[in-house]
């Protein structure tokens, strides 16, 4: 879609994590990247692009997998593949707030740095994971995704770029962005 919107521009994408995203976006390695969830940091422009339900990653022949909607209560004591915890070593994010929220505790079977790392581990039947709805556009055959009864929370997703760097390809990106998470959701 994006490169129908802008032929004449050269066009490369690059997978970023939780780890590198900020430093990517500071050091100008890239234009403008989808950052879930968004980078707070001054020097940082940030535009929200739309939010994302939480859904539950499952392997294909997981008794979960033939549930409709997965209620809560049945992620208790369940592996949960996450994300690298924040410096400082508190998890504040909006899936372990909402696990407090709801006093379901999972163990961290395994922490990885992207949502492709975390659903190649699902599938290897390492555990499950809690993503953004948009997540499943880059599922692996037998995986499979299911909303969560009762849950509450949603991801912020958001286009960040250097806030120094005007250019007019950020309107044409951020247009794309917001109608392939139309898509997803």
């Amino acid at each position: 879609m994006l490169r129908a919107k802008l032929p004449d521009v050269e066009i490369q994408y690059v997978e970023l994590n939780a780890v590198n995203n900020v430093s990517a976006v500071t050091e100008s390695e890239v234009s403008v990247a989808i950052c879930i969830p968004p980078i707070a940091q001054p020097g940082i422009a940030v535009e929200r692009i739309g939010t994302q339900p939480l859904m539950l990653a499952v392997r294909a022949d997981s008794p979960l997998a033939r549930m409709s909607s997965i209620p809560l209560e049945r992620l208790s004591a369940l592996p949960l593949i996450g994300l690298p915890l924040p410096p400082g070593g508190i998890d504040k994010s909006v899936v372990a707030s909402m696990l407090r929220r709801h006093d379901i505790s999972m163990p961290i079977a395994q922490r990885v740095e992207t949502m492709v790392s975390a659903l190649a581990l699902v599938l290897a039947g390492k555990g499950v994971a809690i993503l953004p709805a948009c997540a499943r556009i880059g599922r692996p055959p037998g995986v499979v995704f299911r909303p969560l009864r009762n849950a509450d929370a949603k991801m912020d997703i958001a286009a960040c770029w250097r806030s120094d760097w005007q250019s007019p390809l950020i309107e044409p990106f951020l247009a794309c962005a917001r109608a392939s998470l139309r898509q997803a959701a």
